[in-house]
């Protein structure tokens, strides 16, 4: 989950949602799946143990 709310991705998530109101739909849906998939590459790469 942290590395989906670091300032970078906060400014993608932000870039998204603006993306969405505007009705552009798929650089919307484009930019989630790039937060998303850095998250899950972050997170293999770097365990945090809980």
């Amino acid at each position: 989950m942290r590395q989906l709310v670091p300032p970078p991705a906060l400014l993608l998530w932000v870039a998204g949602g603006l993306a969405w109101v505007a009705g552009t739909t798929n650089p919307a849906i484009a930019i989630v799946g790039v937060i998303l998939l850095n998250g899950l590459l972050v997170s293999g790469r770097y365990p945090v143990a809980w």
